[in-house]
């Protein structure tokens, strides 16, 4: 029988790589969404310090998808043989890592074959 405590991290462990999952399109949309304003087309546009810094977080935030589940897949077990749910938690963590890939494999791929739907509806 598995302890409340154990139980309790594994679900944090799928909640949390879910989570993080989940936003990274959204966050790569609000950094395209932030550095290009829709009112000017002109490349010229100077950018504020202050949508450079937002830029600069949404990008971090980006990067930091794949490594917030790393963390979560490479934390320390309690016990030498964990039981089945943290083992599972521990694979959806690093099956999480490759989100960032797939999303902009499946982005590419819907853009040239001409999909009228929105990739991060994919």
């Amino acid at each position: 029988m598995m302890s409340s405590k154990s139980s309790m991290s594994s679900n944090s462990v799928i909640w949390i790589s879910a989570s993080a999952a989940a936003i990274y399109p959204w966050i790569l949309d609000a950094f395209h969404w932030s550095i290009a304003s829709p009112e000017s087309n002109n490349s010229a546009t100077q950018l504020t310090p202050g949508v450079v810094v937002l830029a600069a977080f949404l990008l971090v935030a980006a990067f930091a998808v794949p490594l917030i589940n790393m963390m979560m897949a490479s934390r320390t077990l309690e016990s030498a043989t964990p039981p089945a749910q943290i083992v599972r938690a521990r694979r959806f963590a690093l099956l999480s890592v490759i989100v960032p890939t797939a999303y902009v494999f499946f982005g590419v791929i819907t853009y040239m074959a001409g999909s009228k739907i929105p990739y991060p509806w994919i």
